[in-house]
């Protein structure tokens, strides 16, 4: 039932095997390894969000699955016999009373599109910073003039998924030192001298207290135009990075 050049989409924990996919006449698709780098490339990060996006619905049934508390642990080997009887039963439980995995929006078809029209984009504003000395100015969000005001589906477009929306409130809240994100919070910004519509945002690493990441942001006064992120995925154009999510959340919504 595997055909020469289907596609193999597997994880980092499968790096030790590709080479024998490979051999058998697959096509091996990994996220790529930093290798001792700090930032992904735009199209080793757009290449891994495509894995993502597809492993995606495999974790997900996998863990519709795993709600069963048998399925979720270590199986002794004398179960064996019976696993394939478990696992159906388990599965049409699922299927039957639990709602669909993947519910329909209004703009997912806009959300493909995007996906394969970006797959090979540079990040040109990584490119800008690369080449040009900006300096900034500290200010507050509060004092931002022309940044565009999205709907939720014109947010999600950017995001590709909702994952990185989901963790936006959550970032915003720590980089405001707030838990109500009304107008009164401070969102403290900065602004290029040169140029009034790009702006960075200094976010701290919600891993380790020692590693701060700055987010850019070029905007007009009817869209994003582009933006990018010192994490190590920050530079994707299929997507964003959870700090990338949750500047423009908070500033656009």
């Amino acid at each position: 039932w595997i055909a020469e050049h289907d596609l193999a989409v597997v994880d980092r924990g499968f790096r030790d095997s590709t080479g024998m996919m490979r051999a058998l006449g697959l096509d091996a698709c990994m996220p790529d390894f930093l290798n001792g780098r700090h930032r992904f490339d735009a199209l080793e990060a757009n290449r891994s969000r495509f894995i993502s996006k597809i492993r995606w619905v495999v974790e997900s049934a996998n863990g519709r699955v795993k709600h069963f508390k048998w399925l979720d642990q270590t199986i002794q080997n004398t179960t064996i016999p019976q696993i394939r009887d478990y696992l159906q039963i388990a599965c049409a439980l699922v299927n039957a009373y639990r709602a669909s995995a993947i519910s329909s929006f209004s703009n997912y078809d806009q959300i493909a599109t995007k996906l394969l029209a970006h797959l090979h984009e540079p990040n040109l504003l990584r490119t800008r910073l690369n080449n040009e000395v900006l300096r900034w100015s500290n200010d507050d969000a509060s004092n931002l003039v022309g940044f565009p005001i999205l709907t939720i589906d014109q947010i999600r477009l950017i995001t590709v998924g909702i994952f990185q929306l989901k963790q936006a409130r959550a970032y915003s809240e720590e980089h405001c030192s707030a838990t109500d994100l009304n107008n009164q919070a401070d969102f403290p910004l900065q602004i290029c001298n040169t140029d009034g519509q790009l702006i960075r945002i200094r976010f701290q690493s919600r891993h380790s207290n020692a590693k701060l990441y700055y987010t850019y942001i070029q905007f007009s006064t009817e869209e994003i135009l582009n933006s990018c992120c010192d994490y190590p995925i920050g530079d994707r154009q299929v997507g964003v990075c959870s700090h990338r999510a949750a500047a423009i959340w908070f500033l656009a919504y």
